[in-house]
């Protein structure tokens, strides 16, 4: 098992430098191909006597794609040496960004994108993450703005024995070998804490059969379990945080648990999502 084809997700008007850093060196430690893809959606143009402003759409739409093809060789002029090969997706006129990309990510054994700083809106040039995740039935990783160097040295796992948990952590295999350490954590009431670690020692050797070697950590349940994780991930210096993503989606909307909604946003580490 290993990402054959990663897709990294970029945007217009915004600077995708990191990202596409980030990117090819994903490429280069897992042998692959790069696939970019951008989308953009039609501004909401004004009426004038029942009719759209047809001209004020050109010009949009001709930005858009003038705009895109600069993108377009950034990502080609970055990538070119690195990865296996490299291919391009756009769409100017996508309703959605968020299901424009997931038709195009059946190819991607992997999608990469930019962690944002909010997570259910979605503008005429930036996607909405969880409505991306609670569709891609791919794992997905999520990147800083401000992450360029990618460091796979200590690796959590935010685990709980569910469906999502297990999704994710066998997605995040070709990962977790890359890694020196690996941390296997769980947060949970005082009165579950030796149960847990019953459980986690049957997950460890199965992830021992992976050549994986991994740890157990558990820590005692508190109020605010969104904002003990990020304690926990500062103190650990953990690069990459693999997690199942928990919600529902409602029309048109994504609506996260608290946990979920902390590891989307964060800018601290990288984290690889999985629903």
């Amino acid at each position: 098992m290993t990402y054959a084809n990663l897709m990294v997700n970029l945007e217009l008007g915004a600077d995708n430098h990191n990202l596409i850093h980030v990117a090819g060196q994903l490429a280069e430690r897992f042998n692959a191909n790069v696939i970019g893809i951008v989308g953009c959606s039609p501004m909401q143009m004004p009426y004038g006597d029942g009719y759209i402003n047809g001209d004020l759409m050109k010009d949009e739409l001709d930005r858009a794609q003038a705009e895109m093809l600069v993108l377009e060789t950034e990502f080609r002029t970055s990538l070119q040496s690195i990865a296996g090969s490299l291919s391009w997706r756009s769409s100017a006129i996508c309703p959605s960004i968020a299901d424009y990309v997931v038709g195009e990510a059946c190819i991607a054994d992997l999608l990469i994108a930019k962690a944002a700083d909010h997570v259910e809106s979605e503008s005429t040039r930036h996607m909405n993450n969880g409505d991306v995740l609670m569709q891609l039935g791919r794992p997905m990783m999520l990147v800083p703005a401000s992450c360029r160097e990618l460091h796979l040295q200590t690796m959590m796992i935010a685990w709980k024995d569910t469906m999502e948990s297990r999704r994710a952590i066998y997605d995040a295999l070709p990962m977790l070998k890359k890694a020196t350490k690996v941390i296997l954590m769980e947060i949970a009431a005082l009165d579950e804490q030796d149960n847990i670690k019953l459980q986690h020692a049957v997950v460890i050797e199965w992830l021992a059969r992976h050549q994986i070697k991994a740890s157990s950590l558990t820590i005692v349940a508190a109020d605010e379990e969104a904002e003990k994780l990020r304690e926990v991930a500062t103190e650990m210096n953990v690069d990459l945080l693999v997690a199942g993503a928990y919600g529902h989606s409602r029309i048109r909307e994504w609506v996260a648990g608290g946990m979920t909604r902390e590891i989307l946003q964060s800018q601290t580490y990288c984290s690889m999502l999985s629903h």
